[in-house]
């Protein structure tokens, strides 16, 4: 019987279903295990040992440097051959660098492959110890993957020349930007070491930005668009130099080593026009 075209089948009245059944329920786990078991991922995280080796003061403005293309252009603040002011460390093993580059500036640098269990406990870390006044984090997004949603081609924020920007998030009002710098919107997602920075720092304590590189080779154009509006946001001229970018003599591949003893892989190897 079809109940489109049987005129009865408006008598019948529709099928019911049971929304409890105590017999399906006897077969779920207890709520106890839920709990047991989110109890055992906290631990799990904490578990993880971070420490950082600084001696210097805390008070200073943090930029924190994530992947491969942010690290690339860290090397333009960084002399070649440069050893580090301190190390964060997962156990014994040296995971990232940490240079002071004024009295009022400290560069981190973040590899992106890191373990997922380490992201968050390494920001808290790092955010005790060096107490910083602002921070500044540096990224990348795959340009080619990155999602525009429709009402961006309106939004006057979203115009600009260049067809793979940098994209930002803030936990407090920017300056200014250039044309070269758009908002990060979603659907996007951002799930890099980065991430905990922007959400385990309490809103606008301390003012926090987020810079997102197109990846792969951003431009040298974009790269100094930002290298100066960092100079503006730290309130200093930081001497960035991009004309040794793209030669393999940078931070990573000279005066770091990651790993107690491998080469932090990702030395400058890209070359920007």
């Amino acid at each position: 019987m079809d109940p489109f075209t049987d005129p009865n089948s408006l008598n019948h009245a529709p099928p019911r279903y049971a929304l409890e059944s105590d017999s399906e329920d006897e077969d779920l786990p207890p709520a106890s295990a839920y709990q047991s078991h989110r109890a055992s991922a906290s631990f799990s995280a904490r578990s993880v040992e971070i420490n950082v080796d600084w001696s210097g003061e805390g008070g200073a403005g943090l930029l924190v440097l994530v992947g491969n293309e942010a690290g690339v252009f860290g090397d333009g603040y960084i002399k070649p051959g440069r050893k580090p002011d301190g190390i964060v460390k997962r156990g014994d093993e040296a995971i990232a660098p940490l240079y002071q580059l004024s009295p009022d500036l400290v560069v981190l640098f973040i590899e992106s492959s890191l373990p997922l269990s380490v992201p968050t406990p390494l920001t808290l870390a790092v955010l005790q110890t060096l107490s910083p006044s602002q921070v500044i984090v540096i990224d990348q997004y795959l340009a080619s993957s990155y999602t525009t949603p429709i009402w961006a081609s309106s939004d006057p924020t979203e115009s600009n020349t260049d067809d793979h920007p940098i994209r930002y998030l803030s936990t407090s009002p920017t300056p200014s930007l250039p044309k070269s710098i758009v908002p990060f919107s979603p659907p996007n997602h951002i799930l890099s070491p980065s991430a905990p920075f922007l959400s385990l720092i309490p809103l606008s304590s301390p003012p926090t930005h987020l810079f997102i590189l197109p990846a792969p080779r951003p431009t040298l154009r974009l790269l100094g668009d930002l290298a100066s509006l960092l100079d503006q946001l730290f309130g200093d001229r930081l001497g960035w130099d991009g004309s040794g970018l793209g030669k393999a003599s940078g931070r990573r591949s000279a005066g770091w080593k990651a790993g107690g003893g491998k080469k932090a892989e990702g030395a400058a190897s890209h070359m920007y026009i």
